[in-house]
């Protein structure tokens, strides 16, 4: 009798393995992200790296277009059918966090402390909300820090590659020998292109280089000479050099076309446009110099993109494996080379000074500045652009555009 029971515990142990074992066999991973090509290629190398050493483990990436991302996320958040992890702008993350939808990470994944030192401030801040941490760091989007160029029109226009410039003067000369008109006084070519490329990112990092501030104590704290040289700055750049057009299409659009000369942007766009038309010769350049020599070419961070677990995550251990395992040096390393976006991990960035590519950004992040959190992110940065575009025609003059905005910011940040 006792072999018999002895037998039937061992029976019963095995096909208790067995079935863990098909269970570890079984687990998959779902992980949502925006519809970028680059970006899907860096998250698939450190998903093809980390199943190798967990076989039992599959990770599945499922995309969406920009413009459907967060809508599909609130969705899916709220009603509880969210997958494992989201790729997310940290801003957007704050109400889902600040309505329990979202994991807390664990401590043993990343803690308070280990945010503040060894990440950028701007992610290590974003990532705590409540005094908790809620997010992991993934890569820096740089909205401005570095020039990104084209090498072909440069050379066409005489200038050097790579360039270098000492002085904003200096570079608005070489971006009007860049510049081309048609016979009836059409933009064909930009020097320059501010528009359609996060026009508020380069509007807010003039401000920080004029030695403003963007908020303070909830409030915009811009609304002062600071804020009005910015503007000009800018309105300068379409109506005094003539070096971009808001009619043109420039930007993000007409870079890989071949129609847009240097644009001061993250090295992430320079990728983009070799997507799009590998016959590009994208250069990646310095920092272009501030537009007041008396304060640092100051970027501007607002928020980054982060990872977030939604609550109801049905395989959550594996989780926080899986992202242990995505925040390691290495992989930070490793991803550079697709997405060419700027490692939020500190040790990493730094692996990248002197790079071609990533120097600048590497550089830039250090005089980068962490805004806080906005209340709608997407409606102060657009309110931004309204009256950039209006600066740019000329339809306002600096000080108007700052009295407008100064007041329209401070409607949304205090929730109207």
């Amino acid at each position: 009798m006792k072999k018999v029971l002895l037998w039937l515990l061992a029976l019963t142990i095995c096909v208790s393995m067995v079935a863990s074992f098909s269970l570890a066999a079984s687990v998959e991973l779902v992980i949502w992200e925006q519809s970028a090509e680059w970006r899907i290629k860096a998250l698939q190398s450190t998903i093809d790296a980390f199943v190798a050493e967990h076989p039992n483990v599959s990770i599945r990436i499922e995309s969406f277009p920009f413009v459907e991302y967060l809508p599909k996320i609130n969705s899916a958040v709220q009603a509880g059918t969210a997958v494992d992890i989201i790729t997310i702008v940290g801003q957007w993350a704050v109400p889902l966090i600040n309505a329990g939808l979202v994991s807390e990470i664990p401590v043993d994944v990343l803690s308070v402390k280990g945010l503040h030192e060894e990440y950028f401030q701007g992610p290590g801040d974003e990532a705590i909300v409540n005094g908790k941490v809620y997010m992991v760091p993934n890569h820096v989007t740089m909205g401005t820090g570095g020039l990104v160029y084209n090498e072909d029109l440069l050379k066409e226009a005489g200038i050097s590659v790579p360039p270098k410039f000492e002085t904003w003067e200096e570079f608005m000369e070489a971006a009007q020998k860049c510049t081309k008109f048609d016979d009836n006084g059409n933009m064909i070519q930009a020097g320059f292109s501010v528009h359609g490329v996060l026009e508020s990112f380069h509007a807010m990092a003039y401000v920080l280089q004029q030695g403003g501030e963007i908020i303070k104590d909830g409030k915009i704290a811009f609304d002062n000479k600071s804020g009005l040289a910015a503007l000009q700055a800018y309105q300068d750049i379409y109506l005094k050099y003539k070096v971009d057009d808001p009619l043109f299409v420039g930007g993000l659009n007409g870079f890989p076309q071949g129609r847009v000369a240097m644009m001061d942007i993250g090295a992430w766009a320079g990728k983009a446009a070799e997507t799009q038309n590998p016959d590009l010769k994208v250069g990646f350049g310095d920092p272009l110099p501030s537009i007041n020599p008396e304060y640092p070419a100051y970027s501007q961070c607002d928020t980054v993109w982060q990872f977030i677990v939604p609550e109801n995550s049905k395989n959550k251990e594996m989780v926080w494996e899986f992202l242990k395992f995505y925040k390691t040096k290495e992989q930070f390393v490793n991803r550079v080379q697709y997405d060419g976006e700027l490692p939020s991990l500190k040790s990493a960035a730094v692996e990248f000074l002197n790079d071609d590519v990533m120097d600048a950004y590497v550089k830039s992040a250090e005089y980068s500045t962490y805004s806080g959190y906005k209340v709608d992110r997407e409606k102060f940065n657009n309110t931004v652009n309204t009256y950039l575009q209006q600066l740019a025609r000329g339809d306002l003059t600096p000080e108007q555009a700052l009295a407008g905005l100064t007041e329209d910011l401070n409607k949304i940040l205090s929730g109207q």
